[in-house]
């Protein structure tokens, strides 16, 4: 018996007459979701940071104060004991 890993949402158990997939769990599906909604939300922070009329180094350490968030945001996420 082979376990393949087929990509982000399916595992496939190849035997030797038949190949079964097998779903994600719940928990790693609400990771996966998270994880995107995350991503979502810091590309839109980072438009709107660039769009405010304000000067480059400002810009810069909102990025970077929005990245530190976001980081400690997936971490917790993925690890639920992180502290914070």
């Amino acid at each position: 018996m082979q376990i393949w890993n087929l990509g982000l949402f399916v595992s496939a158990v190849v035997e030797p007459n038949r190949v079964t997939a097998i779903p994600i769990s719940t928990l790693e599906a609400e990771m996966i979701v998270g994880t995107l909604i995350i991503v979502v939300v810091l590309v839109l922070i980072f438009y709107l940071i660039n769009i405010l009329p304000i000067d480059g180094r400002a810009k810069r350490i909102c990025q970077i104060i929005v990245v530190i968030i976001a980081i400690i945001s997936i971490l917790r996420l993925i690890m639920p004991g992180f502290p914070v």
